[in-house]
């Protein structure tokens, strides 16, 4: 008979006490042990990671080290009215399938694993995947190592980035011997290539099933978005709508933009989750069009059109803004093209049927805007009225897509027989001279160089005179004639000089010479001054608390108060001040009104979308109230928008500890510190994870 069990309920163990028992499993179990060790070791490296909370300023351009994040977004409710308003997704979104183009959001640590030399292929074909340029990206992988499954993991995406069959067929060649070298992200990609039944791509829906589990079970977090969109398309066997929203979720809030937009619909749509919750639909789309998808950018902006013009939404500012960044950052035309029909489309002081036009005018030798084209001439927006044109551009439309039909049929109603044969002249001299449509970036990627912009432009279309843009920048030129031009220019050498009393003096005497001249020139002068006051207020210290208002105990008027007053006149002569608008966040940051800095940074950037500063520092704010992904992304545009700024690339690297992606954080801590040599910041944290450079 075999000695009884000395299990954890046996009485032999109960003569012990709990930690005797813990102390015997983590001598004599090596799996408990190695549990125990991780979650110390995870435990004390977290302990070591927090960043301090003091504002950093290297230079007038004002930088943040980032805070100790916690996971967890927290989405703004929405006003009831706009809430109403359903979000219209697009077809990629609402009904996602396998057999969509693949969206690669590849985790490049796991180039670490290969040599040096291949290190840089990958990294040179990464980037031209991710712009959507397969042949760059076979090119630059020439020479490595066929052995190297990181290697046939790029090469598979290379070719299944063709489209075509024999794309699709080497693609699965090479994603298999990814998979058999260890590659974890080929597996779901394998999956969901044999999973599509695409000519080309061997059909096996068992395999493709398993291959995809797996991934999710190592988790992978694109495998958990196709896993997702299996179950929520029925192509991994059954629908599972529960199981997709789970899936979904998971992934987005591991960080795939993709994921995100999909949950958002889901959420939207109460499909797979416990209620429908718009806010929270809204919350994972705006997540999703920061961390730069398209797609998720354009429906984003369509649905604040949808907003203001049911009076729900007081100004389309922010949707404007989001259709640009999509045509001028992913080269959508939906982007450009929704836009100009908004432009044309809308009665009121938002109507601009010049800006429409030139916006059209871009894309006017592209085949995906020639109905656009076409009304333009109809309606005489280009500078006058030609049904040749409008006919001839109208029916090329038509040999790629039948909604331009109508359209035809209302310019031949006008034309006589002669005129027809005319334009069918000129239709045949632009189906020759078209140009092939650029492809939409699926994900503008932080580490992608600036592309061209989007502008292919038919000889024949003249220029649109008198066309100004509608998000205005600051002309500091404009600030009128040469003595206030002289007095403005005293109070910048001051200020740069770092002489802030003077810099104020000089803007208090262009301030009330100005009062005579336009909004603009007067807007800028206050927002000098407060630049002055603020920049002075941190040079000497608080003297108060710096709060606003000041609390009662406070024996002197708080030092910000003056640069608030001249940034709120500033900006209600002119909200659409990147700078004073960066400058009031900073101070509310500062004040510890964490959301009004948020807001305040936002607005700078819906001013400039370029704005690393407003980028960085609001990333930081949504590091401190846990939500991690937009922090991502803002760190993100920070570095695309500034390449050199150390922080941002410090800020991002502490974060990416907190994803457990230790390579990374390394990665981006010592190029924080190739920019800045001297960066305490960055040096004290690379250190706290073992490394001294």
């Amino acid at each position: 008979m075999s000695a009884p069990t000395k299990g954890m309920l046996s009485k032999q163990a109960a003569r012990k006490s709990l930690i005797g028992t813990l102390i015997d499993l983590y001598k004599g179990d090596l799996a408990f042990r190695g549990m125990t060790d991780f979650a110390v070791i995870g435990f004390v490296t977290m302990m070591f990671l927090h960043p301090p909370a003091a504002i950093q300023l290297p230079t007038w351009d004002i930088w943040r080290p980032a805070p100790t994040p916690t996971p967890g977004p927290t989405p703004t409710p929405l006003p009831p009215a706009a809430a109403a308003v359903p979000i219209q997704f697009p077809p990629n979104i609402k009904n996602a399938r396998f057999s969509d183009p693949f969206i690669f959001d590849i985790d490049k640590s796991v180039f670490q694993s290969s040599s040096s030399d291949d290190q840089k292929r990958l990294a040179e074909a990464w980037v031209a995947i991710a712009l959507d340029q397969s042949d760059k990206a076979l090119a630059a992988l020439k020479g490595a190592s066929d052995a190297d499954p990181n290697v046939a993991l790029l090469r598979g995406a290379a070719e299944a980035g063709r489209r075509t069959q024999a794309g699709y067929k080497a693609a699965q060649t090479y994603w298999r011997q990814a998979v058999n070298g260890g590659s974890v992200q080929a597996k779901a990609l394998l999956g969901q290539l044999i999973g599509t039944g695409l000519t080309g791509a061997a059909s096996n829906p068992t395999e493709a099933a398993q291959l995809i589990d797996a991934g999710v079970d190592l988790g992978d977090r694109q495998a958990m978005r196709i896993a997702g969109i299996g179950y929520l398309s029925g192509e991994l066997g059954k629908l599972d709508p529960t199981r997709a929203a789970d899936l979904l979720k998971r992934s987005a809030d591991a960080g795939d933009p993709m994921a995100m937009a999909l949950y958002a619909r889901m959420l939207s749509d109460d499909l797979g989750v416990a209620k429908a919750d718009r806010d929270l639909a809204a919350a994972y789309l705006e997540k999703a069009a920061n961390a730069g998808l398209t797609m998720a950018q354009f429906t984003l902006g369509q649905w604040i059109f949808d907003q203001f013009s049911k009076g729900v939404r007081a100004d389309p500012k922010e949707g404007i803004a989001w259709m640009e960044r999509a045509y001028e950052k992913g080269r959508s035309l939906t982007g450009l093209t929704g836009l100009a029909a908004f432009l044309d489309g809308t009665p009121g002081a938002w109507s601009n049927k010049k800006l429409a036009a030139d916006y059209v005018r871009r894309c006017s030798a592209l085949p995906y805007c020639q109905v656009y084209v076409g009304y333009e001439w109809k309606e005489g927006n280009f500078g006058k009225v030609d049904l040749l044109a409008a006919r001839a551009h109208t029916a090329v439309s038509t040999r790629f897509n039948p909604n331009g039909i109508a359209q035809l049929n209302e310019i031949d109603a006008k034309l006589s027989p002669a005129q027809r044969a005319e334009a069918a002249t000129l239709e045949q001299k632009l189906l020759e001279g078209m140009s092939p449509e650029p492809p939409e970036l699926h994900i503008q990627f932080a580490e992608l160089p600036p592309i061209p912009r989007l502008e292919a432009i038919w000889p024949s279309i003249p220029p649109i005179a008198g066309v100004s843009s509608s998000t205005p920048q600051p002309d500091k030129s404009a600030v009128g004639p040469s003595d206030l031009q002289s007095l403005f220019d005293q109070g910048e050498a001051a200020f740069y000089k770092g002489d802030y009393r003077a810099a104020i003096a000089a803007m208090d005497k262009y301030i009330d010479a100005a009062q005579s001249a336009d909004d603009k020139s007067k807007a800028i002068g206050y927002y000098a001054r407060a630049r002055s006051s603020l920049q002075l207020a941190i040079a000497e210290g608080d003297t108060c608390k710096a709060m606003l208002p000041p609390p009662p105990s406070c024996s002197s008027a708080t030092k910000f108060e003056p640069a608030a007053r001249d940034l709120d006149k500033s900006l209600t002569l002119d909200p659409n001040q990147a700078e004073a608008n960066f400058l009031f966040g900073l101070i509310a940051d500062k004040t510890g009104d964490q959301r009004k800095a948020i807001d305040y940074y936002t607005y700078a950037l819906r001013a400039n979308r370029d704005y690393g500063a407003a980028y960085n520092n609001r990333g930081v704010l949504y590091a401190n109230l846990g939500q991690n992904d937009l922090a991502m992304a803002d760190y993100n545009e920070a570095i695309r928008s500034d390449p050199q700024n150390a922080w941002a690339w410090a800020n991002r690297g502490v974060l990416f500890t907190y994803y457990r992606n230790k390579k990374q954080a390394i990665s981006d801590l010592r190029h924080a510190l190739e920019i800045a040599p001297d960066l305490a910041y960055a040096r004290d944290n690379l250190r706290k994870l073992g490394v001294r450079r």
